[in-house]
């Protein structure tokens, strides 16, 4: 009976992402308490039975787990039981009971009278309403359930002795040894609130007691942690058991109370079953409709009880139950039989299948006429022990995306995730002329002998399928287990012969035993090898030469010769994913036993921790947590032994620890980076991804982790570690290259490259540019040969025997990582088993060294964020060392073991390769090191496994990519102000401004460089994390914004002393109101007889005349120069995507702006001003149809036809008016080409945030009879379309504008916006694309951008499937037909695009996932946000003979235009607006500022204009360089005409001046250096010719992409403190007398490829016929 004065809550315990658990391998991909069983989480259970509490107040949800991963469903549990429901996250174990009082304050909000306590994991009827009742009789402080149970199980439960008659509870002891009583607990209590007190008592009488070793049931979620974290159980750790229940006991405080019904633990999947079955018969009481009926004919046959989900699909002839539940979207066939089981999410069930005690993932499929069963022993545990040994087990499981085809059955088996089974033989196949409803009616569950399926060949523990253990439940995605499952090569199996199973392991240790007496016998003598410790350089001697010899791949043209291309491994490869045996994506590795016997193996150890700057956890989180403890830990580690060695590459994480780190600390890092302990590799503020980041953005995050490491460690990195990039790019090596980086290791690469690689022994190699002849460029490689980069993965072909060289997966030490899932563990290496361990592990550095040339072997030793307590570190190292002496101290096994970095590794290859040939016979190799062969091309797109391509994160998370790159062109613009400020500052006030944001700029450098991490730009990491990111770009957006509106006032004269405290007169046109709001453009409102100033700046090199776009309040205004003058002006409607209301009521004005480069214009918008005309309205049309009305004050009426055109002086673009796409482009000198424009979406369950795996084809999304708005203006004109779709919200609308004004580049250019709102669950598993189906005929090859630094031909191939033909699309991506038409497509964010059919060029523009792709990051990707996509489309036509491009496999190159259009897309004008009006008569005196004397040739780009430290600038000497100008010299394909280049002078074919380049600056001399400003050695740089000193004239001739260093004197007439300036120029240093001839009849024009290497002599009609210059 309820009491109104008193209140209930309710607890319940749900434990945590523990290793160890047996319940796995299910909760790898669920989180155990939301586990599914009788169709609603496990956890729901206790939850609805609390429901039943009288005064229940409250539920509370106590674990371990992030709070964001029970978000969700706490939110709905609460809405449907209108019960609040909380979850509270421990920050550290606290035991059951400490919990409790942890979490006190909020347990005790409601004041309540009892508290329930609930282990998640218990199934029972849940008799709470009696318990309270009984409890409330008794008077004590709590009351357990108790339950009978036999005297042998008793044992496995904490074992109780009551009072018979008064249910006192007398004794209690925990999982005894010998029998106690046959009354258990059953982990369900209620207490009154009092518990509370006697829990803080109990914590404060532990302090003087010791530690108790023996944790309760209810306390075994905590014990991993414990173990981890504390080491001995803080005070505050109480356990319920031990130090509450036991002391109590016999006290008359505890009471029991039985329960007659059931009771279970679900600690295994097997109980799962058993469980489901007890609630699925509770429903027949207490919630019979939810239970499924069917007798045959128009429904399934139900068969005891079952439960179907509401969106299942099950055939009315299949046979469902007893004990049956079935999951969402579950699709069952005709003819099946289910019995005993648990079908979870997305399962397909094919004809005639029959499932027995089984439970399927998520995703799978089941063949048809296929068996999957079991025998059904509940008790089975599926854990570690029973998949490590391969034993018969008793319920089969099927993980995630399981695929059993046709005819295969599957007994008493694992099957881990993403693993097709297929060809296994079993003598009791099902014969097709019985149904398997006849069958298991029948069906004995043991036949004579079952087959035992192995294992998925793919179990992985780690991220990604590659790395870390963090303790959190993980998809087993992969690892290199044998098994007999393969491919199927034909579609059906005729026939089946009895296949004999051999005990692989036991083979194996006979083959190593074998080997290893082998070993003793043969080797005798064993050469040493150099291990010293000096940092010496690596460079040639000999100056790059341009070879003659012609590429059989580049025919005639000139190019790279090289050994390799990335092309031609793909024509050659069939990509079949044969099994390999242990080493699944290779074969059998075997060797002679003699390959060591003139020169010894020589191997390195190099031991290492991945740190991601965000992914799981953020930046900071994952400091605190983890990063921090390993620093700390390495350096004490190292210090103890000189013979420990380790690497780091994350500068973000090194400079926080250095803030946080003692003096002593600094020290001692510093001294083992000195003595080559510590090995510093890249250097970089972070591991960058190089599909996504544009090449600025990566130049600065390494130059910014590269100069804090060199201010304040005082070394320079020349190693570049990248084990964790989706994919590489050669833009990356590049830059590496001019960096001064030596050498490179990367890792994910396709598996099938890296097999192909292997076979040949050219898994390391020199990588060149594929433009480069001269061999300027080349940089020594290293690709990791197998699967991971975790241990199992790294010391050799067999992850089975790798493992077991883990030493922190060893049982019984308390770390957090998974044991080894092949079921051999790691020991303790001693005197005793070192020989046996030494030749085990041997045996695999042999192996592994046999993939490549020399007889150095690198094995990389670490794992994500490994190291992370002292023990892990000292149990790596010592068990290590003892292997290496073993080894050492045995000349005859002819090898030498160490530690050692990436320096020791390279330097020992080197010096091996100086004193050894191994070129090939024809080699052509490198200059830079001889013996390896030479490749060009890049690494995508990047498979890990099977047709799991990642091509998806090209386009995760397309919000905050384009964010990324709008903080780029901010931060870029915020460099070249803080330089003009402080530039032509004359006087210590003016320095106040751009000195106090000179911390701001650094953070705002870092921020971006931040976001360059191959988890942030990728859009792959987690909802809160993405969040963090997102916020620390726009508090820089933000404030880099006010800076340069301060900085404008001081450059046009407003104030000359602007403070970072005086608020600015300016303010951006286009703010964002927070991280994830897409711009909002502020409106100007002009009233009458006012006028607002705008100011524009132009961040780019060449003077900027284009047509300006500002939103107005009101449409009757004029546009008026700096100079007061009138300006022709259009007015337009402002559109927004809204169906009921696409005109905002604001308005748009247009006109032509003129800006200087580098500069800043002044405009005017004013009401009233007598003697100019007012905007002209534009005129409207809408469909016949429309209900929309016409907006004053414009005119309006009807389109007529099916056909709509709008135009410019140079084409016409014509729409189909049904639907509102772009059909055709007519060129007005020019054929017209079919543009086909659609908006298609892929339906795709099995995507993620890395893949990309659609479901067939995508589909047109756009039906007839849309919204459809024209404007028509002189100066622009627009069609607007808002399409019909399925959906009552289109997720899209887009538009299309073309400008008209003359010398204007926009004239050439179709703007394409696409505004997408892919959000809620009407998309979810959508991939939203717009495709051009064109009329081109470019035989399926097209070009695609790498990081907006050079481009790569792309080919379609039919062997791989439509996500592997996916690749990223930076910045741009064309395709050119056989008659020279090219169309183009520019970005201003990263996107991925396709070219899958003839003349079609495809660009994802969003993709909403629900799922997770079992890579690790464990959520799918559904927080979509709106925005718009942006789009630059260009047609040309080639004014010359047209080159055979699909046979050519060098990559095409833009035109001057292609890249002036994408230069103008991705760095637009800045606009600022005055905060207030000023009347018409007051005229403000502002001075234009231009600070270039000409602009630069067309073909250079100012990559960067900047201060390095701003901070410093002050205490800077005269002398010392201050200033950074860093040029670029682009590609451009002189084949194309120069039509419209307006303002386009000159391009870099004659030498730049420097003297006059800026107005007021005189430039003295320049010198070469690195792209990251630390090296001036240019022989070391790759330059071919050294610069010289360039004497009073200052020239530089610039060859395409090379760079070198200017100094210059500061300002030269008004200094009063000069100072030098660093110059960067990127381009070669070889003059270039001509790279375009004069242009006329009969002469000769170059075609001058991306880095001015590709010329070739082309006769050319007068150029006067194809365009106008």
């Amino acid at each position: 009976m309820e009491n109104p004065g008193e209140s209930v809550v309710a607890v319940i315990m749900v434990g945590g992402p523990t290793t160890g658990t047996t319940f796995r391998p299910v909760s790898f991909n669920m989180h155990k308490p939301l586990f599914p069983i009788a169709g609603q989480p496990m956890v729901h259970h206790p939850i609805s039975a609390c429901k039943k509490i009288p005064n229940l107040a409250r539920i509370f949800l106590i674990g371990f787990y992030e709070e964001r991963e029970f978000a969700l469903y706490v939110s709905s549990i609460s809405n449907e039981l209108k019960v609040p429901v909380r979850y509270l996250k421990e920050d550290k174990p606290h035991g059951s009971a400490g919990a409790l009082l942890y979490f006190k304050d909020v347990i005790m909000e409601d004041n309540p009278s009892h508290i329930f306590l609930l282990n998640h994991d218990v199934c029972c009827n849940f008799p709470l309403p009696d318990m309270l009742e009984a409890h409330k009789k008794h008077g004590g402080l709590g009351t357990i359930l108790v339950i009978k149970v036999s005297a042998d199980a008793a044992h496995q439960f904490g074992e109780l002795v009551a009072d018979p008659i008064t249910n006192e509870l007398l004794h209690y002891t925990e999982k005894p040894e010998t029998f106690v009583s046959d009354l258990i607990n059953c982990g369900v209590y209620v207490f009154t609130s009092v518990i509370l007190t006697a829990i803080e008592k109990a914590s404060i009488d532990r302090k003087d007691k010791a530690i108790v070793q023996h944790v309760s049931s209810f306390d075994s979620f905590h014990s991993v942690t414990r173990t981890f974290l504390n080491r001995g159980q803080p005070i505050d750790f109480v356990r319920l058991d031990q130090d509450i229940l036991s002391p109590l006991a016999g006290k008359k405080q505890l009471y029991t109370y039985e329960t007659m019904d059931f009771w279970e633990q679900i600690k295994t999947p097997g109980m799962s079953l058993k469980c489901s079955a007890l609630y699925l018969a509770q429903y027949r009481v207490t919630l019979p409709k939810i239970l499924a009926s069917g007798d045959g004919v128009k429904k399934a046959k139900v068969v005891g009880d079952v439960y179907i989900h509401p969106s299942a699909k099950v055939h009315p002839t299949a046979k469902i139950g007893p004990n049956v539940s079935i999951s969402a979207n579950v699709r069952v066939g005709p003819g099946v039989r289910l019995i005993d089981c648990i079908i979870l999410d997305d399962v397909q069930i094919m004809e005639n299948a029959l499932v027995i005690n089984s439970i399927v993932g998520w995703k799978s499929s089941i063949g048809r006429w296929s068996r999957v069963q079991a025998n059904g022993d509940y008790n089975a545990k599926l854990g570690t022990t029973i998949l490590g040994t391969l034993i018969s087990m008793f319920l089969h499981f099927l993980g995630e995306a399981v695929t059993v085809e046709d005819e295969v059955v599957v007994t008493n088996s694992i099957v881990l995730p993403n693993k097709t089974l297929n060809e296994i033989d079993h003598p009791n196949k099902i014969p097709k002329n019985q149904s398997p409803l006849q069958i298991a009616d029948k069906f004995d569950p043991f036949p004579e002998f079952l087959n035992t399926m192995p294992f998925s060949s793919y179990f992985n523990i780690n991220r990604r399928a590659g790395g870390g253990a963090t303790g959190e439940p993980r998809a087993w995605t992969s690892s290199l287990l044998p098994s007999t499952a393969t491919k199927s090569k034909s579609p059906s199996r005729k026939s089946r012969k009895p296949k004999s199973i051999i005990n692989f392991f036991t083979i194996a240790l006979t083959i190593s035993i074998l080997f290893f007496l082998l070993t003793l016998y043969l080797f005798i003598i064993a050469k040493p090898f150099s291990s010293t410790r000096s940092y010496r350089s690596y460079k040639s001697s000999r100056k790059p030469v341009r070879r003659k010899a012609v590429d059989p791949d580049h025919g005639n043209n000139s190019g790279a010769i090289v050994d390799i291309t990335t092309k031609r491994l793909y024509d050659k490869i069939e990509f079949r994913d044969v099994d390999g045996g242990a080493w699944k994506q290779g074969w059998n590795v075997s060797y002679r036993g003699d390959e060591w016997d003139d020169e010894k193996l020589k191997v390195f150890v190099v031991p290492h921790s991945h740190n991601d700057p965000g992914w799981k956890y953020t930046v900071d989180e994952y400091y605190e947590q983890q990063t921090r403890h390993i620093l700390d830990n390495i350096v004490e580690t190292l210090s103890k032994d000189v013979r420990r060695k380790f690497i780091w590459e994350e500068m973000s994480y090194l400079e926080k620890w250095w803030r946080d780190a003692s003096d002593e600390q600094k020290e001692s890092f510093t001294n083992l980076v000195k003595n080559g302990q510590l090995e510093i590799v890249g250097g970089g503020w972070v591991m960058n991804d190089e599909a996504n980041s544009h090449y600025y953005a990566i130049i600065e995050q390494i130059t910014e982790g590269n100069l804090w490491l060199n201010e304040n460690i005082g070394v320079i990195p020349k190693n570049s570690w990248a084990i964790d990039p989706f994919g590489y790019s050669p833009t990356m090596a590049y830059i590496l290259r001019r960096m001064g980086f030596e050498n490179m290791l990367i890792h994910r690469t396709h598996y099938e490259l890296k097999k192909e690689l292997a076979l040949h022994k050219n898994l390391e190699y020199v990588w060149r540019q594929s433009w480069d002849a001269e061999e300027s460029t080349d940089i020594f490689v290293h690709m990791m040969p197998f699967y991971s980069y975790d241990i199992p993965h790294t010391c050799g072909p067999e992850p089975a025997v790798c493992c077991q060289f883990d030493f922190a997966r060893m049982r019984g030490r308390g770390f957090l990582y998974e044991f080894c899932p092949w079921g051999e563990h790691p020991v303790e290496t001693d005197q005793n088993n070192v020989q046996e361990r030494a030749m085990k592990i041997l045996d695999q550095y042999r192996k592994k060294s046999i993939l490549y040339r020399t007889n150095t072997v690198l094995i990389p030793l670490g794992d994500d964020f490994r190291y992370v307590t002292m023990n892990e570190s000292e149990i790596q190292f010592r068990n290590y060392q003892v292997i290496f002496d073993y080894i050492n101290s045995n000349q005859s096994l002819n090898a030498e073991a160490k530690f050692g970095t990436l320096e020791d590794y390279f330097r020992t290859l080197r010096e091996e390769s100086d004193r050894i040939n191994y070129s090939r016979p024809g080699e052509i190799g490198s200059g830079e090191i001889e013996g390896f062969p030479s490749l060009s091309g890049d690494f995508f797109t990047y498979a890990d496994r099977q047709d799991d391509y990642w091509s998806g994160y090209y386009v995760s998370r397309p919000f905050f990519k384009a964010v990324d790159r709008v903080l780029e062109h901010i931060l870029r613009a915020s460099e070249m102000m803080m330089a003009f400020l402080l530039g032509y500052c004359q006087r210590p006030q003016c320095e106040r401004l751009p000195m106090s944001y000179g911390l701001k700029l650094q953070a705002a450098r870092r921020n971006l460089a931040l976001f360059q991490h191959h988890d942030g730009v990728t859009g792959t990491a987690r909802d809160h994390v993405v969040r963090d990111y997102g916020n620390r770009m726009h508090t820089s957006l933000e404030d880099l914004q006010i800076f340069i509106s301060k900085a404008i006032e001081v450059l046009i004269g407003i104030r000359h002393e602007k403070s970072d405290q005086i608020p600015s007169s300016f303010e951006p046109e286009q703010v964002r109101s927070k991280y994830d709001a897409r711009p909002v453009y502020k409106a100007i409102s002009a009233r009458e007889g006012t006028s607002h100033s705008v100011a524009i700046f132009n961040s780019l090199e060449q003077k900027r005349e284009e047509i300006v776009t500002l939103v107005v309040n009101r449409a009757d205004i004029t546009v008026l120069d700096s100079n007061w003058s009138c300006l022709p002006s259009q007015v337009s409607p402002e559109l927004q995507h809204n169906k009921s209301k696409i005109f905002t009521g604001r308005h748009r004005v247009h006109w032509k702006a003129s800006v200087p480069p580098l500069g800043v214009e002044t405009y005017y918008i004013a009401n009233g001003f007598a003697g100019c005309e007012k905007a002209k309205p534009a005129k409207l049309k809408f469909l016949p149809s429309s209900t929309l009305h016409c907006p004053p004050p414009y005119s309006c009426s009807k389109i007529e036809g099916d056909l709509a055109e709008i135009r410019n002086q140079h084409q016409t673009l014509t729409f189909n008016v049904k639907n509102g796409l772009l059909q055709k482009l007519s060129p007005r000198n020019g054929a017209p080409i079919i543009v086909g424009e659609e908006i298609d979406m892929y339906s795709s369950s099995g995507s993620g945030a890395y893949l990309f795996k659609p479901s067939g084809d995508a589909k047109p999304i756009v039906e007839e009879s849309g919204q459809m708005v024209i404007s028509e203006g002189f100066l622009m004109q627009e069609l607007f379309s808002y399409p019909k779709t399925l959906w009552q919200n289109s997720p899209v609308s887009h538009s299309t504008r073309i400008y008209d004004a003359s010398n204007n580049i926009q004239q050439f250019l179709i703007e394409k916006e696409y505004h997408v709102e892919l959000i809620g669950a009407d998309f979810n598993d959508k991939e939203l694309i717009a495709r051009y189906k064109t009329s081109i005929d470019n035989q399926r090859i097209f070009y695609s951008d790498l990081n907006g630094f050079q481009m790569s031909r792309r080919e379609t191939y039919d062997k791989i499937p439509v996500q592997g033909n996916y690749y990223p699309m930076p910045y741009l991506a064309f395709m050119e037909g056989s008659n020279g038409q090219r169309f183009s497509v520019h970005t201003r964010q990263s996107l991925g695009v396709a070219g899958l059919e003839n003349g079609w060029l495809e660009i994802m523009l969003d993709r909403r996932l629900l799922r997770d792709d079992a890579r690790g990051l464990g959520q799918g990707i559904t927080d979509n946000r709106e925005m718009n996509v942006v789009f630059h489309l260009l047609l040309e036509s080639n004014i010359s003979s047209v080159s055979d491009h699909v046979s050519d496999p060098l990559p095409l190159n833009p035109s001057i235009l292609s890249h002036r259009i994408g230069s103008h897309l991705n760095y637009p004008l800045l606009i600022f607006l005055a905060k207030r009006q000023q009347e018409l008569n007051v005229r403000p005196s502002l001075k234009p500022f231009s600070p270039l004397s000409v602009p630069l040739p067309c073909d250079l780009h100012i990559v960067t204009f900047k201060i390095p430290r701003p901070l410093k600038f002050s205490q800077q000497l005269a002398e010392e360089p201050r200033f950074v100008l860093m040029l670029q010299r682009l590609s451009w394909d002189s084949s194309f005409c120069r039509k419209g280049r307006s303002h386009c002078l000159s391009i870099s074919d004659e030498p730049l001046r420097l003297h006059n380049l800026f107005n007021h600056l005189s430039v003295l001399n320049a010198r070469a250096t690195s792209l990251n400003l630390l090296h001036e050695d240019t022989e070391m740089l790759g330059y071919t010719e050294q610069p010289g000193d360039f004497g009073q004239e200052r020239h530089i001739i610039i060859n395409p992409m090379e760079s070198i260093h200017e100094e210059s004197v500061g300002l030269k007439t008004l200094c009063v403190r000069c100072s030098k300036w660093w110059w960067i120029v990127d381009g070669d240093i070889k003059e270039v007398r001509s790279s375009l001839g004069k242009i006329g009849k009969g002469i000769i024009a170059a075609n001058v490829s991306l880095f001015g290497i590709r010329t070739f002599t082309i006769p050319v009609e007068p150029l006067s016929d194809f365009c106008n210059l």
